[in-house]
């Protein structure tokens, strides 16, 4: 939307979607975007805030607000990892994500 005509409605939706996303639960989105292995942190990449201690924080607290507990499991904290490292359970991810990716795109059978 560059037209002229357009940028009152434009700045007024942009101002809208701002306002909205100043009033939501913003980390547990981006916990989602996160946690998509479609997508994992490569959206959030350029921010030094989600290397893997960020995103183990922003999770910590997350899991602290939802079970109402300051006891997160240490298996979380283990499997977190191998997500976001890609090792042990989680080492064929790309394989799998590619997989569906392609069948998405109409580029293998189901």
């Amino acid at each position: 939307m560059t037209d002229a005509d357009d940028l009152p409605g434009c700045t007024a939706i942009m101002n809208s979607l701002e306002r909205r996303w100043s009033k939501t639960d913003q980390e547990v989105f981006i916990a989602t975007l996160i946690m998509n292995p479609m997508f994992g942190r490569a959206p959030l990449a350029q921010s030094a805030h989600f290397n893997n201690a960020g995103i183990a924080a922003l999770l910590d607290r997350i899991w602290r607000r939802l079970f109402k507990s300051n006891n997160v499991p240490l298996e979380f904290h283990q499997q977190l990892h191998e997500y976001l490292t890609k090792t042990g359970r989680f080492s064929r991810i790309d394989f799998t994500c590619n997989i569906h990716r392609a069948r998405a795109e109409g580029q293998v059978g189901n």
